[in-house]
């Protein structure tokens, strides 16, 4: 489930993590929903539920992304997906051992 999640000045919903189909490595995106940290605490660390069109309900109020559903992720964190021992190949999301 998304999060709502802060980098000290701004407020962003974070994504759960999914996995690149074409290269072995994780990644989540933090879309920016233009309020400051210090203006809405409580819903700091707290469930984003998508209502749809770049509306969230987050801790029972309705924000929105900045752009609403043209919003651009501000940034992404990324993390490999280790390779199995046997594995040969990485495809459609996955490793395949042959």
């Amino acid at each position: 489930m998304s999060q709502c999640v802060s980098d000290g000045k701004y407020l962003f919903i974070r994504d759960d993590w999914q996995t690149d189909w074409n290269k072995p490595e994780q990644y989540r995106l933090y879309w920016p929903i233009g309020l400051m940290a210090h203006e809405y605490p409580e819903i700091i660390d707290k469930p984003a539920v998508s209502l749809g069109g770049g509306v969230y309900r987050i801790n029972g109020l309705s924000v929105v992304l900045e752009n609403r559903e043209k919003t651009t992720p501000a940034k992404a964190d990324t993390r490999p997906v280790e390779k199995p021992r046997n594995a040969k190949e990485w495809r459609n999301g996955r490793w395949f051992e042959w």
